[in-house]
């Protein structure tokens, strides 16, 4: 079995080693779900991310044969460059060197293939289940689609992007991402609520592309029934009390800040609908969570959400930015009792079969394995972009958090 390096820029160390309520803690144990799901298929598994605390330690056994590395990357103004040395100092000099890497957004791709060329290891692109519309994040995509080996997306629209953006069909491999059973299931504690109000939860940071002022809007409709937006730190909360406000339900669209990642579930049996209510695409965790969870779901029809919402079996699909289609369908799932224990039952079935990280690991795992030849036989590549190297170099700054953010 290869031995796999996991190099993350999307979360930092301290979100592995001492998460803290909060999206990235959320990032951080689904990436620990991953590990430990390749780790039982047999895979000798390690992962990186960017110490963000000099008190944390250098690595640690994280349990069920996952092992986690810090990263140094140095005073440079490049940190991706940084990253990348340091890799390739550890993997050279160290007892232990990848076959594959496996590079989970734009910095960690830079410094994996730098760092990986040397010792022949494949190069895995991921670029975390959503991407921007600029032609400057095109650059990027195509850049690095050129230089790895092969290319992981979580979505049929994230595959269709990179495609259109110039990197080849042929190395595109789509492996939908996983959710823990373990964490989430439908019987367990539930979040306080009254039992006489029903609720309404969207997960994730408030912001004008994820949706949440088209669903203050909708929820005008819906009379009766609350909002929970979990996920709201400090500033966020301020805008969407000013949304709701002008929406005319400031007192039935409740901030919550971040949990835990163990409290989530709690949260997600307290709804009687989870709304996805983006405008661009955006990740899907929170739908398969909710999915898993044994909850209904409504959505917009965009990016990795019409792969796992089954439109009219596991939940509703409307189409973006129409508060009145939202609404619509809110409300007629809260009318229906039937229809939303029908539409549970299905989104638990889909999740468990379709969603599982045994799935998601044995699929990259077959990926891993195929990238192999195309790394010992680097002539065969599709040549990249005259200025692929520049336009890798060349990433924009706000890497550590996720696109969608």
């Amino acid at each position: 079995m290869p031995c796999i390096a996991i190099v993350s820029s999307n979360i930092s160390a301290g979100d592995v080693l001492d998460p803290r309520p909060g999206r990235r803690a959320g990032d951080a144990a689904r990436l620990r779900e991953l590990g430990t799901a390749l780790a039982g298929l047999q895979h000798d598994v390690r992962l990186y991310a960017v110490r963000d605390d000099p008190a944390l330690p250098e690595g640690r056994r994280l349990g069920g044969g996952l092992a986690f590395r810090t990263v140094e990357t140095g005073d440079g103004a490049a940190p991706e460059a940084g990253a990348a040395g340091w890799l390739a100092t550890h993997w050279a000099l160290g007892d232990w060197a990848p076959d594959v890497v496996h590079a989970l957004g734009w910095r960690a791709g830079r410094a994996s293939i730098s760092a990986a060329r040397d010792r022949g290891a494949a190069v895995i692109q991921a670029f975390g289940g959503a991407v921007a519309a600029d032609a400057e994040r095109a650059r990027i995509s195509r850049a690095l689609g050129r230089l790895a080996d092969r290319v992981v997306v979580g979505s049929g629209a994230e595959l269709e992007t990179l495609v259109r953006w110039g990197v080849p069909r042929g190395r595109i491999s789509h492996v939908p991402p996983g959710v823990d059973p373990v964490r989430f299931h439908p019987s367990g504690p539930v979040a306080p609520r009254s039992v006489d109000v029903p609720r309404l939860l969207v997960v994730g940071r408030p912001a004008p592309q994820h949706g949440h002022a088209d669903l203050a809007a909708a929820l005008r409709l819906v009379p009766g029934a609350e909002c929970v937006a979990l996920g709201a730190e400090a500033d966020d909360a301020a805008w969407l009390a000013g949304v709701a406000a002008a929406a005319g339900v400031a007192d039935r669209f409740v901030a919550v800040p971040p949990v835990p990642p163990a409290d989530l579930p709690a949260w997600y049996r307290s709804a009687d609908v989870v709304v996805c209510p983006a405008r661009t695409p955006t990740r899907h965790a929170p739908v398969l969570e909710a999915m898993a969870s044994g909850v209904p779901i409504v959505a917009t029809a965009v990016g990795g959400l019409v792969d796992a919402v089954v439109d009219g079996l596991t939940g509703d699909l409307v189409a973006a930015g129409s508060p009145r289609a939202l609404g619509a369908a809110i409300r007629r799932m809260l009318r229906d009792d039937v229809r939303r224990m029908s539409y549970a039952t299905a989104a638990l079935d889909r999740a468990r079969h379709c969603y599982s990280w045994t799935r998601c690991a044995t699929q990259l795992a077959g990926v891993y394995t195929a990238a192999l030849p195309a790394a010992a036989a680097p002539d065969d590549r599709i040549p990249a972009a005259p200025d692929a190297d520049r336009a890798a170099a060349a990433l924009p700054e706000p890497d550590r958090a996720p696109v969608d953010a």
